[in-house]
């Protein structure tokens, strides 16, 4: 049994889309019509990363205009073949696709393999795969209908069952996280991309955070920490 620990952007009242309700528009792995298809980062930093690539948010501006949602996510998974490990090295054995088409802006390929392992109830049903928001981390895929507990409620069906938790609303990223993240027609991520291009690794180096940043108007705590 293998628990992972994840993250999730999603505005609504539960963590999962409702079973049984296809998406009336489309993402990397599901298209206009799909059956519940539900995505979560394995970084913390993942779903404002997400949330700033599907809207084209390429400034500090305009992310002050989000209204975040985040959630922390418990999902159990029974048994290794249950869960499919996609990566630049492999991706033309898992899914059939070239390593770039599992970052590219465009999705077709992506959404055609998904379709494909949807359609096959020998494949498996949560992939872990490359995030082309945040380079170097990864994102959970999950398909077919889950439904949200409460995060620290046992789970006793994993083929169904998430554990989740609203962790902030209304949640702003650090401001150097504005370096770290890639959006659509980003030309600052190149090493990245070549890397995925040759079927290589990339590792992603957390930023260094001013934990007490006095540019945005708050004030130094007091205390020992304020040295």
């Amino acid at each position: 049994m293998i628990e992972l620990r994840a993250y999730r952007l999603a505005g609504f009242a539960d963590v999962c889309r409702a079973p049984g309700i296809r998406h009336s528009g489309y993402g990397r792995y599901h298209d206009d019509g799909s059956l519940p298809t539900h995505y979560f980062a394995l970084h913390p930093l993942g779903p404002l990363a997400e949330l700033a690539r599907k809207d084209g948010l390429r400034t500090w501006d305009d992310m002050l205009e989000t209204e975040a949602r985040v959630w922390a996510v418990r999902v159990i998974i029974q048994k290794s073949d249950d869960l499919l490990v996609v990566t630049p090295s492999n991706a033309m054995t898992t899914l059939g696709v070239e390593p770039f088409a599992l970052i590219d802006d465009a999705y077709s390929e992506c959404q055609r393999v998904a379709q494909a392992g949807r359609d096959n109830i020998d494949t498996a049903k949560i992939w872990q795969v490359p995030s082309a928001a945040l380079p170097g981390t990864d994102n959970l895929v999950i398909f077919g209908d889950r439904q949200g507990i409460d995060y620290d409620v046992k789970i006793t069906d994993p083929d169904y069952e998430i554990a989740a938790c609203v962790v902030a609303d209304r949640a702003m990223p650090p401001l150097e996280f504005m370096s770290c993240i890639r959006t659509k027609g980003d030309t600052r991520h190149r090493d990245f991309e070549e890397r995925v291009r040759r079927g290589e690794s990339f590792t992603f180096r957390q930023p260094i955070f001013n934990y007490f940043r006095v540019d945005h108007g708050l004030p130094l705590p007091e205390g020992p920490l304020a040295g």
